[in-house]
């Protein structure tokens, strides 16, 4: 978990209505992990970027959790019920079409219930600081400095969208 001790400090507390999508390593359940869970809230970061085979799973009370992006890209369907869904989804050079169809597919479920999403992934300028390697942490710095300048550009789209 150290590797994500920058995500907050130790006594940083959750975000209002903040949940970080993870797998249940024994059940292969989706979970939500949130404050009630009574984690830090970079534990639970932690257990939701638990990539198996790059960063071990994490205990949070009797569970073990991995990366929620083992079941989805963007576990936008988590949120249907919800007026305005603002999802986040790393898109890289190796993303290929069948994860972009289950996102579809989880923006539908929103859209279903009533719903509007807005999907934000990496353009450009972010995917062409990605290594080979996405993991590989050499250029998280430049990756980093990219995704903020995205941000930047993408603020008017989404202060429109959440009005």
């Amino acid at each position: 978990m150290a590797v994500f001790e920058s995500v907050a400090e130790p006594d940083a507390s959750w975000p209002t209505n903040f949940a970080a999508a993870a797998v249940e390593v024994d059940s292969g359940a989706f979970t939500l992990i949130r404050q009630a869970h009574g984690a830090p809230l970079r534990q639970g970061v932690a257990a939701s970027c638990a990539v198996p085979g790059v960063f071990p799973p994490v205990r949070i009370g009797d569970g073990v959790f991995m990366d929620g992006g083992c079941r989805s890209p963007t576990s936008a369907d988590a949120a249907a019920g919800h007026a305005r869904v603002v999802t986040l989804a790393v898109n890289t050079p190796l993303s290929g079409p069948a994860i972009w169809a289950m996102a579809k597919r989880e923006a539908e479920a929103v859209e279903k219930a009533g719903g509007r999403l807005a999907l934000v992934v990496p353009d450009a300028e972010v995917l062409q600081t990605f290594p080979m390697n996405f993991m590989d942490g050499r250029n998280r710095a430049a990756i980093t400095e990219a995704g903020i300048a995205q941000g930047r550009r993408e603020a008017a789209r989404l202060r429109d969208f959440l009005g």
